[in-house]
């Protein structure tokens, strides 16, 4: 597997939303239209060594992940959060 391909598993979206397409469709554009914002200030934050904020950061964009079923991405931030706790 290329270390730039990502892998993503709606199976729990889909489960979340009971087959409702609409409610899927809108949790994907959600996802879509935050995560860049998260990423920005992930990155402000790291740029900084502002640690509180990367924690921080990485708490928030963490569940998304998971949610969107990109588990490898999100275990990288559960990564990123407790490295950043730990300074």
């Amino acid at each position: 597997m290329d270390n730039h391909e990502i892998i993503v598993d709606l199976s729990y979206l889909k489960e979340v939303a009971s087959g409702n397409v609409e409610f899927m469709v809108e949790m994907i554009d959600i996802f879509l239209d935050q995560t860049p914002g998260y990423l920005v200030n992930l990155k402000e934050a790291i740029e900084n060594k502002n640690w509180q904020k990367i924690a921080e950061s990485a708490h928030k964009i963490k569940p998304t992940l998971g949610f969107m079923g990109i588990e490898s991405a999100r275990e990288t931030m559960a990564e990123i959060e407790l490295n950043a706790r730990k300074q």
